[in-house]
């Protein structure tokens, strides 16, 4: 009785004389102390705006209900992505076949309108040629502009432009968002600019700079080859 009342005076004692602060250093050095001590889970209180006090218990299933909904917010997203890149990836390869067939400039831009514009819902598609006589092509300036500030160090240039050049690359207007690619020569081995891709979309997110490239890279590839069989004919 006597060692029993006095473990449990010394006990009382010494919780007495302990802080808040020496509390929480104590459970900040030992990070798994709940894990040791599973059921204090259940008596630990904390309150809460919008639920009054709650248990810890309750605060963690709550925080692993949040952190469930968002990774399948996450992946939901991830498997629209890629239906999303499956539909383009297609409309890719389908351009691809019909450019193999066309024999000239104008058949290419009516081929780039269709794919981008009727199967993909984007507003505009066109090529502008650089610095070649036999085509309609930018002004000096404008062509200058657009290779040393917005393509100098890209291949790409994706978000948005100013109203002017939305003039000089697209006919029409309420422009949100543009993806801007540089088609380069083949057998310059892809030093010499040849022409620039300039497609349209009236959704200011839909082309931004953080946007994945890699389906604009088979594009591009493609693209240039056609090109390049074309104007050498």
């Amino acid at each position: 009785m006597t060692n029993s009342a006095s473990i449990d005076t010394f006990s009382e004692t010494t919780i007495d004389s302990l802080d808040e602060n020496q509390i929480a250093e104590y459970l900040r050095r030992h990070p798994d102390f709940f894990l040791r001590h599973k059921s204090l889970l259940a008596d630990v209180k904390l309150p809460q705006e919008n639920h009054g006090v709650v248990s810890l218990t309750q605060i963690q299933l709550e925080q692993y209900r949040e952190k469930v909904k968002q990774q399948k917010k996450r992946l939901e997203q991830m498997i629209r992505n890629a239906e999303r890149n499956e539909i383009i990836y297609n409309a890719y390869t389908e351009l691809n076949f019909v450019l193999s067939t066309n024999q000239t400039l104008a058949q290419i831009e009516t081929a780039l309108h269709h794919h981008f514009c009727e199967k993909l819902s984007l507003l505009e598609a066109s090529i502008v040629l650089i610095d070649n006589a036999l085509a309609e092509q930018l002004p000096e300036l404008p062509q200058r502009s657009l290779l040393d500030k917005k393509l100098a160090n890209t291949n790409y240039y994706l978000g948005r432009i100013s109203t002017h050049e939305q003039q000089v690359l697209f006919k029409s207007i309420n422009i949100g968002s543009v993806a801007i690619v540089k088609i380069n020569g083949i057998e310059t081995k892809e030093t010499t600019v040849k022409a620039v891709l300039a497609i349209a979309s009236e959704d200011a997110s839909h082309f931004s700079p953080s946007m994945d490239t890699s389906l604009l890279d088979y594009l591009r590839q493609f693209l240039a080859f056609h090109l390049e069989r074309i104007l050498s004919s």
